[in-house]
């Protein structure tokens, strides 16, 4: 389960206060009942599952946005809803955004930035390739930021049967604690998930082990080159 924190949670009677002016933003179809409670941040055994495909695919992203895809993917499978809502506490707390700086504008820029991150998958040799997006929609009003899933993400993160991987969100969402050192530490997170992909099929040689991948192929997959160019 997703840890609670009462600082967190937001009440059933303040969503229904300020229905009226969240209904400009498309929010009042949002069914929130008196035991519901937002995501929070994660504890041991919280595990995101992701096909190997969208693991592998091509992408460019800030620390920020990276972390705030894999919650919102994370909340979506765990909850079976492709509809994710955060509160602006636990957004701080869970992207490590700097508070000294305009929270509402890093939330902004992260919304912005997923709501257009690109996934690439291509296969040169084919000549086939997939550009798609992970989520339709970002919407931020009365501290609550709401997600809208694609269907390509959510088949990417439900009933997997086979080429998958799974690995704890505390261990991804660890990355990017030093802030002045963020888009670094972003390649490190990428490459962790690439090794963490390759893990259960890299040859063993005196007891360590080892794969082939291309240095371009890498360096679009973490992001050190923009796959849009």
């Amino acid at each position: 389960a997703v840890k609670k924190k009462s600082n967190t949670t937001i009440s059933l009677d303040a969503i229904k206060e300020s229905a009226s002016d969240v209904e400009e933003f498309g929010l009042e179809d949002i069914n929130i009942d008196d035991d519901d409670h937002l995501p929070g941040l994660f504890d041991d055994g919280e595990t995101l599952v992701r096909s190997n495909q969208l693991i592998l695919s091509r992408f460019k992203g800030s620390m920020i946005g990276t972390k705030l895809m894999l919650a919102i993917l994370y909340t979506a499978q765990t909850s079976g809803n492709m509809e994710v809502l955060f509160s602006t506490q636990v957004l701080i707390e869970m992207l490590n955004m700097n508070e000294n700086s305009s929270v509402y504008s890093q939330i902004r820029t992260a919304a912005f930035e997923i709501t257009n991150m690109k996934i690439w998958v291509e296969d040169p040799n084919k000549e086939r390739f997939a550009i798609v997006n992970l989520f339709e929609s970002a919407v931020y009003d009365h501290g609550l930021l709401r997600i809208t899933l694609t269907e390509y993400a959510r088949r990417n993160i439900t009933n997997l049967k086979k080429n998958f991987s799974s690995i704890q969100m505390k261990y991804l969402m660890s990355f990017g604690s030093n802030q002045k050192r963020q888009q670094k530490t972003n390649y490190s997170l990428r490459l962790y998930e690439i090794l963490h992909t390759h893990l259960f099929k890299a040859t063993k040689e005196r007891g360590r082990y080892s794969f082939k991948m291309l240095l371009t192929d890498l360096r679009l997959s973490i992001g050190v080159i923009d796959p849009s160019i």
